[in-house]
Formats: C-alpha cells, sequence, structure tokens
C-alpha cells in the first residue's frame, strides 16, 4: 500500500490515536531498515549491516533482515524474533519532513496499519481535548529529531567511507539442485582497506568517534551466513 503523508496538525488530526505495538504482520516483507551511527555498535550483534544504493544514487547503512527481497527472516507468527529492534521502526507511521523552506514539520502516514481512530488501551492519542500536544507526541517528536541528527552524522560518516574507498560492492551467489542463483546485491565495508589506511586517515576517524562503529560493520557480517541458511531453508 502506497503511503500517503499529511503535516501533523491539531485541526485535522485531533482525534488520531497511533498503536502501541508495531503490527508485526507489515514486517513480514520488510527486508532492511535504515540504520544510524549511534545504534550500529548494539545491532552489530543480530544484523548483518551493509550500504544500500538508494534512489538519489547515494549508499546508506542498513540492517539486513533478509537476502531475499519481500522476506524478513526475524518475523515469524506475529513474533520479533530478534532481542534489539532498529530505531527507525519505532518511528512509524511519524516522519520529520523537511519543507522548501528547509525547516522541518511532523508527518504522519496516514495510511499506515498504526492509525488507529478508536480509543483503547492498545493506542495513543496525539492531541489532547484542546488541540495541545499528549506527552506521547511531544516524546516521539523528541525521538524524531535525535534521529535526524544521527541521519545526518550517519550520512557524513558514509561519504567519509566513500571518499576513503572503504566501500565494496558483495554478491552472494547459492547453488540449489545444480543452478546457481545471485542474490541480494549490496555494499559492505572493507576490513583490509580499514586496516591499509595512511596513518593521517586512520587517525582521523579514530578522533571522529567512528572507527568503533567500521570494526562494528565489519563484525556483523559473521551473521551473513546464517541469513543464507534460511534463504536456503
Amino acid at each position: 500500500m502506497a503511503r500517503q503523508f499529511q503535516g501533523l496538525n491539531a485541526q485535522t488530526h485531533k482525534n488520531l490515536r497511533i498503536k502501541k505495538d508495531l503490527p508485526l504482520n507489515s514486517l513480514e516483507k520488510q527486508q532492511a531498515v535504515p540504520v544510524v551511527l549511534s545504534e550500529m555498535p548494539k545491532l552489530a550483534a543480530e544484523f548483518p549491516l551493509v550500504f544500500l544504493r538508494q534512489s538519489n544514487g547515494e549508499l546508506a547503512p542498513f540492517a539486513l533482515f533478509s537476502l531475499e527481497p519481500q522476506r524478513n527472516n526475524f518475523v515469524e507468527q506475529g513474533k520479533w524474533l530478534a532481542k534489539r529492534t532498529p530505531l527507525a521502526l519505532f518511528n512509524q507511521p511519524l516522519i520529520l519532513s523537511q519543507t522548501k523552506g528547509n525547516d522541518y514539520i511532523v508527518a504522519v502516514d496516514m495510511q499506515s496499519e498504526l492509525i488507529a481512530n478508536a480509543e483503547d488501551e492498545s493506542t495513543v492519542a496525539m492531541f489532547n481535548d484542546d488541540g495541545s500536544e499528549t506527552e506521547a507526541l511531544k516524546g516521539r517528536k523528541q525521538h524524531l529529531v535525535h534521529f535526524t541528527q544521527q541521519q545526518h552524522q550517519t550520512r557524513e560518516f558514509t561519504k567519509l567511507l566513500v571518499e576513503y574507498e572503504l566501500i565494496e560492492p558483495r554478491q552472494l551467489v547459492v547453488e540449489s539442485q545444480g543452478e546457481k542463483k545471485e542474490l541480494q546485491s549490496f555494499f559492505v565495508l572493507n576490513q583490509k582497506k580499514l586496516e591499509g589506511l595512511s596513518q593521517r586517515k586512520y587517525i582521523e576517524l579514530k578522533k571522529l568517534g567512528v572507527l568503533y562503529h567500521c570494526y562494528a560493520m565489519i563484525m556483523s557480517l559473521e551473521h551473513l551466513p546464517s541469513l543464507l541458511e534460511n534463504q536456503s531453508a
């Protein structure tokens, strides 16, 4: 279902309520989600962290849930199998949308399964009766601002890795019944290139505090074999 974003406001969305819990059936076909710097070390303990090419041509880091499009190995029978959840999933169905004047507004996806108009314990209101923001909305906005700031830092991190030529393409191939099949293509951070950097560039990464994140991404690739096993299952 195509997403339909509207600028969130008390006049139009006075009675809008959002479900507290993420409907996992909506994630069954979500192969990957974008990640930001602050969460990389923790997510690396469960998911392969790779780079995917965006529609604008830029690379961005993602947590990979499957090697097959339209599949998520971490959702089964309505349950989330991982111990950790990427921050991007907590934001739904709200986003920070940039206006032509370079300001930001909160927008809501009116086609999201999280939208609810009925009042019950499983939902939370966005506005009070007087039109003021509820504490729930204030908290979500703070989370969106933090996430957006982290996205900017993550883009700069990725640009630096591209500049240092540390990212390379990866294509996985499996053989089934004598036939070879190419799976999801993506980009990864090359450990040999990282350790072969000039002293100046290596120290620069260390000063920026992102060296740890680089190694977290590299170590996360140890999870690829388990995705391959699920792929062939």
